[in-house]
């Protein structure tokens, strides 16, 4: 069976460390970015089958990242899934999902959940 490749971009270390581990702990091929800017040159090497997209980069938005991926016709089919940790904000949960994102999940992460969401998307 070929592994599903995950991009996760995600500027706090200790949360990239903790979704690197989960993922690569239930069979999934990791790839890591820490504000979105190097994304052309991860995907040259490899598309990813979904996104794990952090809300609060420090350049662009997740949400503007989000919309920047949709917006190219070879990358805007890849799942994007947002992650943040602004669960009483409203207007980042639209924003998100008006740039594109498929799902939102809340920090700090309920595990499971967080691993059926990304395998309904993956595999959807």
């Amino acid at each position: 069976m070929i592994k599903k490749t995950i991009l996760i971009i995600e500027d706090n270390e200790v949360n990239m460390m903790l979704l690197r581990a989960v993922f690569l702990d239930n069979g999934y091929n990791v790839l890591e970015s820490v504000d979105g800017m190097d994304i052309k040159s991860l995907m040259s090497e490899q598309l990813p089958d979904l996104i794990v997209m952090d809300y609060s980069l420090p350049v662009l938005s997740g949400a503007e990242l989000t919309k920047k991926l949709k917006a190219n016709e070879a990358l805007k089919h890849i799942p994007v899934i947002a992650c943040t940790a602004h669960a009483t904000n409203n207007n980042i949960s639209k924003n998100m999902l008006d740039a594109g994102c498929l799902d939102i999940i809340f920090k700090p992460y309920d595990i499971p959940m967080f691993l059926e969401t990304v395998a309904n998307h993956i595999n959807g």
